[in-house]
């Protein structure tokens, strides 16, 4: 009987599943106040527009984000602590998406 090559060994290891982040913190500001709200599920459960700066423009009824006080209007401050002041959308949408995925599906 012989053994498995190192390729196929290799395939047969099973990665574990990529670890979940327990919560992201969002800051967002409306009429001079911040406000942070921890979201630990995505979707994320808010919409925007593909513009800088990212201003809330949905909320979805019985979302996370709906639980935790984002509302329409608000302006997103900061992702995960990191400021988004001159950042441009494209980089914005990309960390956004990536806080997402890394998050436990709802």
């Amino acid at each position: 009987e012989k053994g498995l090559s190192v390729a196929a060994q290799e395939k047969t290891a099973e990665e574990p599943p990529p670890e979940k982040l327990q919560g992201v913190t969002l800051v967002f500001k409306q009429n001079g106040v911040e406000k942070s709200a921890v979201l630990n599920n995505s979707p994320l459960g808010f919409r925007f527009r593909a513009v800088v700066p990212i201003v809330v423009s949905k909320v979805h009824a019985g979302s996370e984000a709906e639980e935790k006080g984002v509302a329409e209007g608000m302006e997103l401050v900061s992702i995960a602590g990191e400021a988004v002041q001159g950042k441009t959308y494209p980089e914005l949408l990309a960390r956004l998406q990536a806080v997402a995925k890394s998050l436990r599906r709802d």
